[in-house]
């Protein structure tokens, strides 16, 4: 079992020692914060990481994504998650990396429980918090409304 912290580049930290550690103390006293483990280069609470199979890539889909990345790396741009947990960084980690190397891109994250944004990605970050139906809803109804500005 490994943990990790938000930053993609920090190493991964084995927590089975860090567990047998807690275990112990519990028996001793009620844990904190403080006791959880942390990411060794920043300090960061570590989450752990749900390790599945490796996935298949469809070449052609790489291929595609690539071509639209190129295309539209100096322009601004919105990337939508819906419903991603901060438990999936098979998802989270290759769009934080996107994020960060392209500054014109903003991120906008739909969740009923967002996790966390990094800290530098949150100044073109919006967190839009409650149930993905109803905020899609009220999204298609905005974009709906004839305006000025389109």
């Amino acid at each position: 079992m490994y943990g990790s912290c938000q930053t993609p580049d920090h190493p991964h930290v084995d927590l089975r020692a860090a567990a047998r550690l807690m275990v112990g103390l519990e028996q001793e006293r009620e844990l904190t914060e403080a006791d959880l483990p942390r990411c060794t280069t920043c300090g960061e609470v570590l989450t752990p990481l749900m390790f599945a199979p490796k996935p298949q890539l469809d070449s052609q889909q790489v291929a595609g994504l690539n071509k639209l990345v190129r295309a539209h790396a100096d322009q601004p741009l919105a990337v939508l998650e819906l419903g991603v947990g901060d438990q999936n960084p098979l998802v989270k980690k290759p769009v934080e990396s996107l994020l960060r190397q392209f500054s014109e891109w903003n991120y906008v994250v739909l969740n009923q429980k967002p996790g966390p944004v990094p800290f530098n990605l949150q100044p073109r970050t919006a967190v839009i918090q409650g149930d993905l139906k109803t905020n899609l809803a009220q999204l298609a109804r905005l974009m709906a409304r004839p305006s000025k500005a389109r």
